[in-house]
């Protein structure tokens, strides 16, 4: 339920997001704004840039 949403915000425990993002990322859009709330931030970003497609970026 991610299509035309221009910002996403995550809030799942660490413990998830490997299957979260595993599911999310290939519903994404060019285009949207993933902002995610969790205080190992880093690890979650590290884990969505590793599930990205190839020509995809993020920051």
């Amino acid at each position: 339920m991610v299509a035309d949403a221009q910002i996403i915000l995550v809030a799942v425990p660490s413990v998830g997001h490997q299957t979260f993002f595993e599911r999310l990322v290939p519903l994404l859009e060019d285009g949207q704004i993933i902002h995610i709330l969790s205080p190992i931030t880093s690890v979650a970003c590290a884990y969505a840039r590793s599930c990205a497609k190839p020509g995809r970026t993020s920051t």
